[in-house]
């Protein structure tokens, strides 16, 4: 009787004790009228918060100059921009937070997309630098806007970066016609993770496992009386 308690209330104290871990997703969109977040902007809280920095320049391994970000119902870009992100500026998500979070993953959302214009993704770990390329929708041309583009391997890079890119034969026709350059926006960044949680105790078991150790406790007191 005394083995099968003690083994009822570790069984409990076992199911008690076990960790409930929920799977989080933070939406953020970035659609609101005439906002000025300034050269950076935090959105959301720990551990699910993101940073978003705008940068002016192109080199792909130097560090560039910070720029004022733009939010309009298009979309978050440059303010200097059009607001806009063009191909001679980029829009940067720091997902430092995210990053520490178990199995954390990311996707973004493209908008403004038009014929001949298209995007591509950049990671680094150093803020202000373009760094190495990722992916890009340059494989269809002014196609994949509003559509969660998901970042591979979130947990490489600390810096995400995103830059328009022109079509080829489009960028010839801008350099003969002196039309603008691409632009595009970044509409929203989706974080997706499963946090760590400490072993919590639920309250019925911790009351079945009190019961469990009582029953313990009184068959031990009806052993010693019947030895004695």
């Amino acid at each position: 009787m005394i083995k099968t308690n003690w083994m009822l209330a570790a069984l409990l104290l076992g199911a008690a004790t076990m960790p409930s871990n929920a799977t989080t997703v933070c939406t953020y969109t970035f659609q609101t009228a005439s906002a000025n977040p300034g050269e950076s902007h935090t959105y959301g809280t720990a551990p699910y918060d993101i940073t978003v920095y705008g940068f002016d320049g192109t080199s792909t391994n130097s560090l560039h100059t910070a720029a004022e970000l733009s939010e309009t119902a298009s979309g978050l870009g440059l303010a200097g921009s059009h607001s806009q992100i063009t191909t001679s500026d980029f829009v940067t998500i720091d997902f430092a937070d995210p990053e520490a979070v178990q199995g954390a993953t990311a996707t973004f959302e493209v908008g403004d997309l038009s014929s001949g214009e298209g995007w591509e993704l950049f990671g680094s770990d150093t803020l202000g630098e373009l760094g190495a390329p990722i992916t890009s929708n340059t494989a269809g041309w002014g196609t994949a806007a509003n559509a969660w583009e998901t970042i591979p391997n979130l947990a490489d890079y600390t810096y995400y970066s995103l830059r328009a890119v022109n079509e080829p034969s489009y960028g010839q026709l801008i350099a003969n016609c002196g039309t603008s350059s691409a632009g595009i926006t970044l509409l929203g960044v989706q974080v997706t993770g499963t946090p760590s949680a400490a072993p919590t105790p639920e309250p019925w078991t911790s009351v079945m496992v009190g019961l469990a150790l009582i029953g313990l406790t009184l068959g031990t007191r009806r052993l010693r009386s019947r030895k004695g």
